[in-house]
Parts: structure tokens; C-alpha cells; sequence
């Protein structure tokens, strides 16, 4: 013992580096499912890198954007179809 009035201890998972590797893998994870999104068959997206918004639209299917919160995905509805009859109506429906 030392002359010290109190002792810390390192707990032995922060000495051999293992929590800063498990810390580490955690952050790679939620960057890497944050970095993945999907723009249905219906819509465009439109991607916002820090708020501005980027020149091309994003056409449907899975893409890859700029993870935690550096790339923002608006999806709006563009090429969805409405049907109103009038008068009839459509067998099946």
C-alpha cells in the first residue's frame, strides 16, 4: 500500500483494452445499420447532407447514405396512381 489516503483500481476488462474494442464494434454497428435505407417502388428520395439538399434524386431501392446524422432521406410519393369510376366498377374490386 501506498501513502495514498485512497486506491483506484482498474478493473481488468479497461486494462487489457477489451471494453475499448467492444466500444469500438458497438459504434462500427450503428453506423453501419444507420448508413443503409430503402425508397419504396412509388417514391424518390431526396438526401440532405448537413440540411443542404444534394443535386440528384434518389430513385427507389436500397442505398447507402453518410451515417450518424450527416446525411438526412426525405421520401416522397411521386409516381403513385389514384383510380376514381364512376358509374361501374371493376370486377374484382
Amino acid at each position: 500500500m501506498s501513502n495514498a489516503p485512497f486506491e483506484i483500481r482498474i478493473p481488468d476488462l479497461i486494462r487489457n483494452g477489451l471494453l475499448v474494442w467492444v466500444l469500438l464494434a458497438i459504434i462500427l454497428l450503428v453506423g453501419l445499420v444507420t448508413s443503409v435505407y430503402t425508397v419504396p417502388a412509388e417514391s424518390e428520395g431526396v438526401v440532405l447532407r448537413f440540411g443542404k439538399a444534394q443535386k440528384e434524386k434518389v430513385q427507389p431501392g436500397l442505398h447507402f447514405k453518410l451515417p450518424f446524422g450527416i446525411d438526412d432521406v426525405y421520401v416522397l410519393p411521386v409516381k403513385r396512381q389514384l383510380k376514381q369510376e364512376y358509374g361501374f366498377a371493376t370486377a374484382g374490386a
